[in-house]
This record gives structure tokens, C-alpha cells and sequence, in this order.
């Protein structure tokens, strides 16, 4: 079968996939177009690329692990492969919440990471106790919610690591709730003493490594291995456990990275439950706790189009070409997150999102923008006010200047990754 072939009958596959949701909606169309054709290439290449490697057993991390898990199920099952595949209840508040206490420095550091929009409210909600821990610190509401620059956020670290009412706080936060998440990954296996093997989007690696402090804590010495849509940097230390990218990893040529924008796969991978902020037991079991959420717009219509495309594709291409599904899923990735029209774009304006572990400033993933506001993404102003917090920023500018009553759309999306291209090139040994 030609390259024009496969790209034909994946077309196909996608608007079939697409009919079977009568009702008009530019998401499901997305979601058809896009989501399904890249999700299924990465489903395929996690268990191509675990089986391989004599993995038995692979845990998808929530959230945006929940898809490719539906996926690489139904990819097991149709192939018969010997590899079984777990759902993990996690996330970096859920993981590292409990390392606090015994982590040191390194613990100080991911409790105040800068962010988007960092303030100490974003910081304090990090730990689930905003308004306690605004009293431990000592400060005003409005003195809370005031936003930092990364300067301003280390120098309140430092006051704060030297608060003793609120290094107390911040240690009871973290003991209560670590025998909890130690005992949930003992009841799901993590802590049998076999290697352990996660799936996820990935980007820095840290779900890896909390895991693997935790793991070592109580006791358990096993590697861990991770295997990632993508990742920005290698893992903080060897002892961290090997990784694997299937769509760019830290050595990839700058311009894969700069065609591509986590938060939108994030937003493509959207899971059918909130945020898992801690675990409880209940009845002998321990089970996870959420956060308040809202449903994810027409998610059983994405699931019947997710789902319904895998099967057509394990039906009518059961030998999928894994190099031709990686090129075709950067191809259709780089149109959507850098080069979205006004429809594809406005087609995420109704869904919110946030990047911080807290998960408490949640924003429309795209939104119109004045061009006063365009301008302050110029590279110029850009590159002499970066260390300038911003009272709102893009989580997605492609998609932002895509919906944006401004004349020269194209010219600030050519300038939004010519930015991240800039970014990329610098941080590229990182």
C-alpha cells in the first residue's frame, strides 16, 4: 500500500468514525480528525514498544493516560498480545503531596514552581489547605492572590521555608496523607517488588520519579520505567529509571517541539473524572479522591468516535505502519496547535483548562483576544518583559489568534511559534 493510500483510507476511517454522531459540532469533529488518528498511533506504538521489551504489565497514569488505556486495551485484546493494562488513579498533587515531608529542598522546589499565573493562593491551593496555610504564612487575602513573577515566588519561598508555623503545616499536610497513597499503589501491585512500567503524556518526567520516591520509601527498590508521548527533558537522575517518547523526546529536532502544544493534547486526552488530589479508605479498600469538576462537553460522543475509529483501524489495517502513523500524527498535530482556523479553534473556546498542580485557576483554552492584548505576544516585547507575570495568559496562542478579530491571524500564530521555536532552541540540552 502506497503512502497515498494509507493517507486516503485513514481519512477514511476518520469521517466514517465521524458518522456515526449525526449532530453538528466542530469538537467532534476534532476529536475525529485529530485526537482519534494521533491517540490510536501512540496506543499502538505503547504496546508495539512494551511488548517488545518483555513489559507483563503497563499502568496508564490519569488523566490523560485514560484514553490510550481504553485504546491499548482494545489493541491487546484484538492482537492477543501478552501484556495487561492498568488504569492508575494519579497525579503530581496526588504523588507528591506526600514526598514533602521527607524530600527537603527538592520538596520546597515543586511546592513553589512557578507557573502560568502563580500566586501564593495557587501555591497554598498545592497543598489543599489555602486558607490554613494563609494564616500559617501570615498574610493577607489580597496579598495571597496578588500574582508573582519567578523572582518574587522564590523569594516568598524562602521566607516561608523559614516560617515555622507553616514548615509544621505543610509537614502534617504531607505525613496524613502519605500512608494513603502508599497503600493504594500496594492494593494496584506498584509495590509487588516486579518492575513497574508507566504509560503517560509525559513532558518532564516528574510523575516517574515522584513515583519512584515514594516507591523507595516504602521500601520498594524496583525499577520503574516510563513510556511518554513526549518528553522536554531527560529524567532528573538515572536513578529515576529509564523512559521512552514515541512523538519527540529531549534530543528531537527544535522545530517538532515548536509545532507542538502540550496543552492541547491534554485537552485531546480529557478524562471522564476530575483530578485525583489524595486517596482514602473506605470499607478496606483504598480509593482515590477527586476534585470537583465539570463533565468534559459531549464525552460519550468522543468516546463512541475514539473507540469506534481504533476498531475500524484494527479491522481494516491491521498491520499499521508505525512509522507512516508517526508521521501523519505530527503532520495533523502541527495544523491543529499551530495553525488552527477559526473553526478547529473555536471549537476548544468552551473548554477550560489549567496547567498548575493545584488545578485552581482554570481558563478557556482559547480565547479571543484584542490587539492590544496580540501585541504583548510580539517577540520584541516578548523577549524584554518575559519575566512579566500576565493576568491571563495563553495556554494555547495558536488557537487564541485563530478566533481573534485581528487582520494578520497568521502572522501572530507564525510569531507564537517562532517564540516557542526560540524557547526550545535555547533549552534544548536541558
Amino acid at each position: 500500500m502506497t503512502v497515498r493510500q494509507k493517507e486516503a483510507l485513514l481519512n477514511e476511517m476518520c469521517t466514517e468514525a465521524r458518522s456515526q454522531i449525526a449532530a453538528p459540532s466542530a469538537l467532534l469533529d476534532v476529536t475525529a480528525h485529530y485526537a482519534a488518528p494521533v491517540l490510536y498511533g501512540f496506543g499502538d506504538w505503547l504496546v508495539r514498544t512494551a511488548v517488545s521489551q518483555g513489559t507483563a504489565r503497563l499502568y496508564f497514569l490519569a488523566r490523560d493516560g485514560y484514553w490510550p488505556w481504553k485504546i491499548a486495551s482494545i489493541l491487546c485484546r484484538t492482537r492477543k498480545l501478552p501484556l495487561e493494562c492498568r488504569y492508575l488513579y494519579a497525579s503530581r498533587r496526588a504523588w507528591r503531596t506526600p514526598c514533602l515531608h521527607f524530600l527537603g529542598e527538592e520538596g520546597w522546589e515543586q511546592l513553589f514552581q512557578p507557573g502560568y499565573r502563580t500566586s501564593l493562593e495557587t501555591v497554598f491551593a498545592r497543598l489543599g489547605l489555602e486558607e490554613e496555610a494563609r494564616l500559617a504564612a501570615g498574610i493577607t487575602t489580597e496579598e495571597s492572590r496578588r500574582l508573582l513573577s519567578p523572582e518574587e515566588v522564590n523569594r516568598w519561598r524562602c521566607r516561608l521555608e523559614g516560617n515555622p508555623r507553616f514548615r509544621e503545616l505543610v509537614s502534617e499536610v504531607s505525613q496524613k496523607s502519605y500512608w494513603p497513597a502508599v497503600e493504594y499503589l500496594r492494593q494496584q501491585g506498584v509495590l509487588d517488588g516486579e518492575p513497574v512500567a508507566i504509560a503517560d503524556t509525559g513532558w518532564t518526567g516528574s510523575m516517574q520519579r515522584s513515583l519512584r520516591q515514594l516507591m523507595e520509601s516504602a521500601g520498594c527498590t524496583a525499577p520503574v520505567t516510563g513510556y511518554y508521548f513526549g518528553l522536554y527533558r531527560s529524567p532528573r537522575q538515572a536513578q529515576d529509571g529509564q523512559s521512552f517518547t514515541w512523538f519527540f523526546g529531549p534530543e528531537s529536532p527544535v522545530r517538532e517541539k515548536a509545532a507542538f502544544n502540550n496543552n492541547v493534547l491534554e485537552i485531546l486526552c480529557a478524562a471522564p473524572h476530575g483530578m485525583t488530589v489524595g486517596y482514602q479508605e473506605q470499607n478496606g479498600r483504598f480509593d482515590p479522591v477527586f476534585a470537583p469538576g465539570e463533565r468534559p462537553a459531549e464525552l460519550d460522543s468522543r468516546e463512541k468516535i475514539l473507540l469506534d475509529f481504533c476498531r475500524r483501524m484494527e479491522q481494516r489495517f491491521p498491520h499499521p505502519d508505525p512509522v507512516f502513523l508517526l508521521r501523519e500524527s505530527r503532520k495533523r498535530m502541527k495544523r491543529l496547535c499551530v495553525w488552527p482556523d477559526r473553526k478547529e479553534a473555536e471549537a476548544f473556546s468552551r473548554l477550560s483548562f489549567c496547567d498548575d498542580v493545584s488545578d485552581g485557576y482554570p481558563q478557556p483554552m482559547a480565547r479571543p483576544v484584542s490587539r492590544q492584548e496580540a501585541r504583548r505576544y510580539r517577540l520584541g516585547r516578548r523577549f524584554f518583559h518575559r519575566k512579566e507575570p500576565m493576568e491571563q495568559p495563553l495556554f494555547w496562542p495558536g488557537g487564541s489568534f485563530g478566533i481573534s478579530p485581528l487582520r494578520t491571524r497568521r502572522l501572530y500564530q507564525l510569531r507564537a511559534y517562532l517564540w516557542d521555536a526560540a524557547w526550545h532552541w535555547k533549552n534544548r540540552k536541558g
